[in-house]
């Protein structure tokens, strides 16, 4: 009797417990969550909020990328366009530097007791056993073998061969070629004989010729291959020996024929004014400074 009396409460307590979400639901207002299901709620709302910034985060990167790799296309873009304006910088410093040259060959060609034959440089042989180059004018522009050829700074050779379209000038700077020439301030006479790629020598002067380092040796005249008064070297260097009666000096071409691109092959000299009146035409042209 008694177990069924503790049961029967233990029933009625159990009905009690059982009722009350009921009796909750009854009182709660309308709109709010069940009291039940607010813990459910709580970690749905934290799973949702680690959820979103999570994605958040993810969208954040991406767009963080996205620019990333933007920015390194416009990088490369600006890499590629600054590499086009040296290009063009470069290429117009060129220009402006032929231009200038083309002037200086213009203006040369205004020397009027010279009839003279442009030409390219197209060729050079640093191996052959003689100094040469080879320049864009042959026979069939009336150069000749024996003919100067001289640049707008002064003596550079004369024409060893010609062919239809194109010559070989040896240099003067090769050891069979040789110039009459004088010392412009002191009148002293010599030859020039080429030496190696950038000297030559002025033999033949006597001991008692007045001669100093950095004095302009320029052509004679009198070997009838070169105009007379054309700078060829200055000399940078005298050596007198205690006995003998010449005296050994060491000459620097005016022109280097290592930089060569443009040169004249003189053609004719017509009668012109005396020396005086050429080496002022070549001075004013800046001939050999």
């Amino acid at each position: 009797m008694n177990r069924n009396r503790i049961n029967l409460k233990i029933i009625l307590v159990l009905l009690a417990i059982l009722s009350l979400p009921v009796f909750s639901l009854n009182l709660q207002k309308p709109g709010e969550n069940p009291w039940v299901l607010r813990p459910f709620s709580m970690v749905a709302g934290f799973v949702q909020e680690a959820y979103m910034g999570f994605v958040g985060g993810i969208q954040n990167t991406t767009r963080t990328y996205i620019n990333l790799v933007d920015i390194n296309q416009q990088i490369k873009k600006l890499k590629e366009e600054n590499s086009e304006l040296k290009a063009k910088m470069l290429n117009f410093d060129d220009l402006n530097l032929e231009n200038q040259r083309y002037r200086e060959m213009l203006k040369f060609q205004d020397v009027k007791h010279l009839v003279l034959v442009p030409a390219q440089v197209i060729g050079q042989d640093i191996f052959a056993e003689r100094s040469v180059v080879r320049i864009s004018v042959g026979s069939a522009q009336g150069v000749k073998k024996g003919q100067a050829v001289v640049h707008p700074n002064g003596v550079v050779g004369y024409v060893l061969s010609s062919s239809l379209g194109s010559s070989v000038v040896l240099l003067v700077t090769d050891r069979y070629a040789v110039v009459d020439a004088r010392v412009q301030r002191s009148r002293a006479r010599g030859i020039v004989k080429g030496l190696n790629p950038t000297h030559a020598e002025l033999v033949y002067l006597q001991r008692t010729d007045e001669v100093e380092i950095g004095d302009l040796v320029v052509s004679s005249g009198l070997d009838n291959i070169f105009p007379e008064g054309f700078p060829i070297a200055r000399v940078d260097g005298v050596q007198k020996e205690s006995s003998g009666i010449t005296q050994e000096v060491l000459l620097r071409p005016v022109v280097d024929t290592s930089q060569l691109e443009e040169v004249f092959v003189v053609k004719q000299v017509l009668a012109g004014p005396p020396e005086e009146k050429k080496t002022e035409e070549l001075s004013a042209l800046d001939v050999g400074r």
